[in-house]
């Protein structure tokens, strides 16, 4: 029997993202996958309750992310660093993280923090079976490479994500993402799932954080088959 996946993200576009990619690195377009947190309305998937970073702290604290592991075997939960660069944060969600840190001194720290919030207990019987997916500083930084794949300076980049996305999406795309709608984040994501295999690794290690996601992926006993 394949293995499932469920997603606790900050938001539907962000879902849209680490599905595609997940689809991607097994090569399986029918991977089955679950929206735990927002969750989706089945005819309209710009229909959602509430999402934002507070809500994966609260999901991953509460029980349903415990019952999640009943009809999920992986659950991945998705956030992006730059929720703790400003603002004022919560007591139990606050970091100090510097933004010029090396990106694998922020994603420990803030899986960390996650992992305090779903209980140190929880998390050593489930680690095998908990994916994190942290993309530094924003999960538009991970779509980067799409668009820059000959262009290392662009497609590694932590900041200015969005401004250099739309520059690229201004050439070769009829879209700006200011506004998040999750149909030009489907577009944008369809072209993760049209790569080959070859094409996709190299994808996933143009990025710092991005290569992090797929290498804790890697590490994980999952068996998924491929389509021929």
């Amino acid at each position: 029997m394949e293995q499932t996946f469920g997603l606790i993200c900050e938001g539907v576009t962000d879902q849209i993202v680490i599905k595609n990619i997940l689809i991607a690195n097994f090569q399986n377009p029918d991977l089955f996958v679950t929206e735990l947190q927002p969750l989706q309305d089945a005819t309209n998937e710009s229909r959602s309750t509430d999402g934002n970073w507070h809500k994966v702290f609260q999901y991953c604290e509460s029980q349903n992310f415990r019952d999640a592991f009943q009809s999920c075997d992986y659950v991945v939960v998705q956030i992006d660093s730059d929720v703790f660069l400003g603002g004022e944060l919560p007591e139990k969600c606050r970091l100090s993280i510097n933004p010029n840190e090396k990106v694998v001194t922020i994603i420990e720290k803030i899986t960390n923090k996650l992992k305090t919030a779903i209980g140190e207990t929880f998390y050593e019987n489930r680690q095998e079976n908990i994916i994190f997916a942290i993309a530094v500083h924003e999960i538009e930084c991970w779509l980067l490479p799409i668009y820059y794949p000959n262009d290392k300076s662009k497609s590694k980049k932590i900041v200015g994500c969005l401004s250099a996305l739309n520059e690229a999406l201004s050439k070769k795309e009829s879209f700006y993402i200011d506004d998040k709608k999750p149909a030009h984040y489907q577009k944008m994501a369809k072209h993760i799932i049209k790569m080959k295999l070859r094409d996709f690794e190299k994808y996933v290690q143009a990025n710092p954080s991005l290569q992090i996601f797929a290498r804790e992926i890697s590490q994980k006993t999952i068996v998924i088959q491929k389509k021929q």
